[in-house]
């Protein structure tokens, strides 16, 4: 009678470790506030390529899936953080002189449009329409209200802020060609260029309000 050889169990397979950032375990997930900051954080890092879902799933170590439960997609992302760079706008006190207000507001406007390149299209956009939203409805009025203690109607201050709206989408278009790469910076103008551009456009919109202010006009 011969010994039977005992029977050998085969390991059982060993995990291979997962390579990159560990994911994180909360099933459910970021809410919709720690969302927004992650985009804010991101459009702030001077990266003017556009934020879509996977960039800010990663930088929340979550699947791209969990965000859905509170945005629809990248629009509505981009719309709502935006919103919350427009909500932390300083606004100088409304007792201020309009001149002195219209250059603060407006130099702070093109500090901010610099700071978050990636949202700068989406947060203009969101004020030129600025039904849509309180906080660029108050950006908006800012601007006008300045314009309108100034003088001019209603009508003409929604032209000239406007007109100021177009010109920082322009720049921001040039300013994203530029970091991308499709355009050669030595051949556009600096920043210096374009601030001192604003400067010069501030002072003569002022100078013809007082002036027109200051003409009586013909009955």
């Amino acid at each position: 009678m011969t010994d039977s050889a005992p029977h050998h169990q085969p390991d059982a397979p060993r995990e291979k470790p997962r390579r990159g950032r560990p994911r994180r375990t909360d099933p459910a997930g970021p809410g919709l506030p720690e969302i927004i900051e992650a985009v804010v954080r991101l459009a702030g890092s001077g990266d003017c390529r556009e934020i879509n879902m996977r960039d800010v799933a990663e930088a929340l170590n979550v699947s791209p899936k969990l965000l859905y439960r509170h945005v629809s997609g990248k629009a509505e992302m981009l719309d709502l953080a935006a919103s919350s760079v427009l909500a932390q706008w300083p606004f100088p006190p409304s007792d201020m002189p309009w001149a002195e207000r219209l250059t603060i507001v407006l130099r702070d406007a093109h500090v901010m449009l610099r700071r978050y390149p990636a949202l700068s299209e989406p947060a203009l956009l969101r004020a030129l329409s600025a039904e849509n939203s309180p906080q660029a409805a108050t950006a908006t009025s800012a601007i006008t209200d300045c314009l309108e203690d100034a003088g001019l109607s209603p009508a003409e201050a929604r032209h000239i802020y406007t007109l100021y709206a177009v010109m920082a989408l322009g720049e921001v278009t040039l300013d994203k060609a530029i970091r991308g790469g499709t355009l050669p910076s030595q051949k556009t103008p600096s920043a210096d260029m374009i601030m001192a551009g604003l400067e010069s456009s501030l002072h003569l919109l002022i100078a013809g309000i007082r002036a027109r202010r200051d003409t009586p006009q013909a009955s």
